[in-house]
């Protein structure tokens, strides 16, 4: 994971604008989740529960030092992305978002940040890193 050294929250930047700083090694295990074809639960909905052994395995650059390790609720799941949060206190919560995820070469992106219920992402806490993932048969080792 790298942090973005650039974040502009009032516009969709390009990839190759951002900038960033750091390369820290973060290991998540990803619980078995089914695919959405509907949109997700509305935010005042009974939030949906990750698997329970959906967790962080390492954190080499302490990115998420003072997190729970327990991801809380499912954000959003589709074919193509999985969004999953912990809260940090009741008004701070952890988001990852994998997207694309790319089955054939095992491959997904990345992107984490901490964001405020009130004032929504924090420009200094934006994470960006491409992970190896397990689908199928191959995960449940």
């Amino acid at each position: 994971m790298r942090r973005v050294t650039n974040a502009d929250l009032s516009r969709v930047q390009p990839a190759e604008e951002l900038l960033y700083e750091g390369n820290s090694r973060l290991v998540l295990h990803l619980g078995a989740v089914a695919v959405h074809s509907g949109p997700p639960p509305e935010t005042f909905e009974t939030p949906e529960a990750t698997a329970p052994t959906t967790r962080v395995t390492a954190d080499d650059g302490g990115i998420l030092a003072g997190v729970p390790q327990k991801f809380t609720r499912v954000v959003d799941r589709w074919p193509d992305r999985v969004e999953i949060a912990t809260e940090i206190d009741d008004q701070v919560i952890n988001v990852m978002v994998l997207n694309p995820i790319d089955v054939a070469a095992n491959r997904a992106r990345l992107f984490m940040t901490f964001s405020n219920y009130q004032f929504g992402y924090d420009p200094k806490r934006i994470y960006i890193g491409e992970c190896t993932v397990a689908i199928g048969a191959a995960a449940q080792h």
